[in-house]
Order: structure tokens, then sequence, then C-alpha cells
């Protein structure tokens, strides 16, 4: 299962997290982007009462991943990629590597 690890906005801070880390400017400019805009959403309260927005780079596909989640439990309550969608690719992209 792919594990989505990166820059999380979390309760409106940005918070680093290996291992996977912007590797050029516009990968920077992108996560510094994408992260404010996710500090915005949660300072307006886009996602409801009790609810955040997070942003993570999936460490497996590179692909952003943005979910809206319980603060309080943690639980995710909605996922951009979904899942599955980020399991497909990372078998994709083994599949690639397996036959080079």
């Amino acid at each position: 299962m792919a594990q989505a690890q990166g820059v999380t906005a979390v309760n409106g801070a940005a918070l680093p997290a290996s291992p996977v880390t912007p590797r050029t400017p516009a990968d920077r400019a992108f996560v510094r982007e994408v992260s404010d805009a996710v500090k915005r959403l949660n300072r307006g309260n886009f996602a409801g009462q009790g609810r955040e927005v997070t942003f993570s780079i999936d460490r497996v596909t590179r692909l952003p991943v943005v979910k809206v989640v319980d603060v309080n439990t943690k639980e995710v309550l909605n996922q951009w990629p979904a899942e599955y969608v980020l399991q497909l690719a990372a078998g994709y992209a083994k599949d690639r590597r397996d036959s080079e």
C-alpha cells in the first residue's frame, strides 16, 4: 500500500516530512504554493467544523495527495487521488521498473 509522505499542512502549519523532499526549485515552489493554499482553506474552515485539509506527496508515486481529515479522530474522510489510484500508479511504476 502506498504511504503518503512529504509536506503536509496540518492545522494551517506546513510540516516537512521525510523521506520525500522536493528535488527542484519548481518542486519546492509547487509545494510552497499548495501548502499556502491548504493553510488558507483551513483558516477559512473550508472542510467544515472539526475537519482539516492536508497535502502530501506520495513517497512511492510522487503524486500530490490532498485529504480531508477529522481533526479529533484523524480519520481520512476524503482523499484525492483515491488510495486505489495510488496503488494502481505504484503497481504500474513497479512493472515499468521490472521490465527495464
